[in-house]
């Protein structure tokens, strides 16, 4: 058994760049897979970054500083989150739902 068959690096279209060529089982190139993890390494989204697999807090800090002194902190295939609004959820009434609301009636 040939170890890309094991691996399952098949021909296919890269999700990111839409080149076709080798992919792996995220449909990935090799170019955008590297991309994709250094953003989970920027995002200290360790669970996630093959890279830190194995590797202590302070060697993933580690490892985290180099990517972004080697490749900036810019994020390059992650696409930055927005901010949310804070909603306030409001009763019929126009008064806070609050679970503990009762309490301030005695």
């Amino acid at each position: 058994m040939d170890e890309d068959d094991f691996w399952g690096n098949d021909e296919g279209k890269c999700q990111a760049c839409d080149e076709y060529g080798p992919v792996d089982d995220l449909s990935l190139c090799d170019e955008c897979a590297g991309n994709l993890d250094r953003d989970l390494i920027r995002q200290h989204d360790w669970e996630y970054s093959a890279s830190s697999l194995g590797l202590s807090n302070e060697l993933r800090e580690q490892l985290r500083n180099e990517v972004i002194k080697r490749f900036s902190k810019e994020l390059e295939l992650i696409a930055p989150s927005k901010k949310k609004k804070n909603v306030v959820n409001r009763n019929v009434n126009g008064r806070r739902n609050n679970r503990f609301m009762w309490i301030n009636d005695y």
